[in-house]
């Protein structure tokens, strides 16, 4: 799983050097890279995650004793020094913010989309040709004080009858919101985005969520009110995301099956079983293992329990890597200190 860390030469190496994983893709399927979970679910512990899941799911507000305006609580960070105005991509995230926390300040009576850290890009002073400001993002930019609200806990996500993920904060990919919102028994709004992530296939229009973008979300949340029918059916299929794609078993399975295919397919197994073919491929790219930021998880299992754990691994050095990866292939894994 690389990262795209342009100041980093051997990232560029590594990531030419080897197929690659990824956990979100702004600009559709096209791009290269297999998609695989983000690693924010359960901050890659499938056991917390279950907990946190479960803990979600127990917390039962009947639906029609909800709040139903459309919910969402995050930051608004847009770039506060100039930005190339024709090559400004970067900001594609905070102007989606933006235009839906607008709605807060245009329909107060639908919207509770607020920022609790509000920084929004100044259109005026910092222009973007791409996610250039209209009068309602404007004036959204002049009246921040009405659109910011306070931290909400995820678990109280739930007093809410419509919860909405918006592009990440940024780059207007992925967000690690998202994660969560499945399980809360509300219906699911995602703002209209390019970006995927590896379960997206599995979602569909209407059924599992309403896509909606800052000229038709007002429209179709009224609508949706008056169908109890259409309504029955969203909450349905956001509880059919959780139990199929974003359960901890779920999740699980389709690492140990993607893996298991992605070394079938890149003919990946002599490398990965031979430790000296391993460190030649390191030392031939280049590679500095201690750069890398790796973090090994693992799960201790007994008769009475499961635990999920980690260790830092970020100052090891490739050699000293793969003696430590090799030495625990067979062994039962024990806590660590």
């Amino acid at each position: 799983l690389t990262r795209d860390r342009d100041d980093k030469s051997y990232y560029k190496r590594f990531r030419k050097a080897v197929p690659r994983l990824c956990i979100a893709k702004r600009e559709g399927y096209s791009k290269c890279g297999l998609l695989i979970p983000n690693s924010y679910i359960g901050n890659g512990n499938l056991t917390d995650w279950e907990a946190t899941i479960s803990n979600l799911q127990a917390l039962k507000v009947p639906f029609e004793a909800r709040d139903p305006k459309l919910f969402w609580r995050g930051h608004i960070q847009g770039s506060l020094s100039a930005v190339d105005p024709n090559d400004c991509g970067n900001q594609r995230g905070q102007h989606a913010r933006l235009s839906a926390a607008a709605l807060t300040l245009k329909r107060p009576d639908l919207f509770d989309i607020r920022c609790v850290r509000c920084t929004p890009r100044n259109d005026t002073k910092y222009p973007c040709d791409r996610y250039r400001y209209d009068a309602d993002l404007n004036d959204a930019l002049q009246n921040l004080n009405a659109i910011k609200g306070e931290y909400v806990e995820h678990t109280s996500f739930v007093q809410f009858k419509h919860v909405i993920n918006l592009p990440g904060s940024t780059s207007g990919s992925y967000s690690r919101n998202l994660n969560t919102l499945w399980a809360l028994g509300s219906i699911v709004f995602l703002w209209q985005s390019s970006h995927v992530e590896w379960y997206y296939p599995g979602l569909i229009e209407g059924i599992t969520h309403l896509t909606v973008n800052k000229s038709n979300a007002i429209e179709i949340l009224q609508t949706l009110g008056r169908n109890p029918q259409h309504i029955r059916r969203l909450l349905r299929g956001a509880q059919f995301v959780t139990e199929t794609y974003m359960c901890a078993d779920c999740l699980a399975t389709f690492l140990r099956d993607t893996i298991s295919a992605f070394v079938k397919t890149f003919h990946l197994g002599e490398l990965l079983q031979s430790q000296s073919h391993l460190l030649s491929f390191f030392h031939s790219h280049a590679i500095n293992c201690s750069e890398l930021e790796l973090v090994e998880f693992y799960t201790i299992d007994d008769s009475h329990s499961r635990q999920c754990t980690f260790r830092d691994l970020s100052k090891f050095s490739c050699s000293e890597l793969l003696d430590y990866a090799f030495d625990r292939r067979f062994v039962a894994t024990t806590a660590l200190p």
